[in-house]
């Protein structure tokens, strides 16, 4: 009973307690062969857990296609994972690292190097902390440019935090250090650079974030520490990912055959609802003591 007309399944049991289970949607498979794809959402997924822990690990693949003139096919990565009190909740290169004790977040977006592509020889990668009450701590956002033979070039980096404020620099291949706030010419290609990337979610985090960073430098040239608000930049992409997440791993829960591997995900949902209300409380109470 483990394949029907509509999906192949497979499950593998170690004697260690690792239990790991695939599905794949069998018209996918049959479509992909035969190359007539109709408009349609084909969902694919493997998870792994273990019963001696309530960690799990659960990817989803979502294949969505289009006919119109001519078959286009999109194709968005979701993970959901649970490691001892952090949850993992990415959708594509948007990565959502939230404590089930503190609520404290981690937001983490790489857009990586692509050696083919001639158009853009550059990587960039964003990170942002949040604490239980969802106010930005520290952040930074670095850019990466490569050679023609994929070693790096040099590195731009921009750093936000409440305790030291704003701070801009260039990195050169060989280690040499360049404060931006000095050197204009090069904050303007860090711009370029940005905006030459293709217009995503993820990246229009990223160039809000460079942006709102790169003005604070501006404004606070002769200021140690700086005041940053998370208002400062768009977090509706990382909003709009994680229910994303949250809303695909629920739609598939119910077909989920093992009991454990339903349970453990169950649990982690209360948990974040928990935690969440707990620092909701919390906010509540600090704003009436104000």
């Amino acid at each position: 009973g483990m394949c029907s007309k509509k999906a192949i399944r497979s499950f593998s049991f170690a004697n260690d307690g690792k239990i790991t289970f695939t599905k794949d949607d069998k018209k996918k498979e049959e479509k992909r062969r035969n190359r007539k794809l109709k408009d349609d959402i084909y969902t694919s997924y493997d998870a792994t857990y273990n019963v001696l822990s309530d960690d799990f690990n659960l990817n989803v693949t979502v294949d969505r296609v289009v006919t119109e003139k001519y078959s286009r096919r999109f194709r968005d990565y979701i993970e959901f994972s649970r490691c001892g009190d952090i949850v993992i909740k990415r959708l594509n290169d948007i990565y959502i690292y939230q404590d089930l004790k503190t609520n404290d977040k981690i937001i983490k977006i790489e857009k990586g190097y692509r050696r083919r592509n001639k158009s853009f020889n550059s990587s960039v990668s964003f990170e942002a902390v949040f604490d239980s009450f969802d106010t930005f701590q520290k952040g930074a956002v670095e850019i990466k440019t490569y050679k023609g033979n994929g070693k790096v070039n040099g590195t731009y980096r921009f750093d936000v935090s409440r305790e030291k404020g704003a701070r801009a620099n260039f990195y050169s291949r060989k280690g040499v250090k360049v404060d931006l706030i000095h050197h204009l010419e090069l904050l303007k290609k860090a711009n370029l650079l940005l905006s030459a990337k293709s217009p995503s979610t993820g990246d229009m985090v990223i160039s809000k974030f460079a942006d709102s960073t790169q003005q604070a430098v501006a404004n606070s040239l002769g200021n140690r520490v700086i005041s940053f608000d998370a208002t400062d930049f768009t977090m509706d992409a990382v909003s709009n990912a994680d229910k994303r997440v949250v809303g695909t791993i629920k739609n598939i829960q119910g077909e989920l055959p093992l009991y454990g591997l339903n349970q453990r995900i169950s649990d982690c949902f209360q948990l974040m609802c928990k935690t969440t209300s707990l620092s909701e409380e919390r906010n509540i109470k600090v704003l009436e003591k104000r």
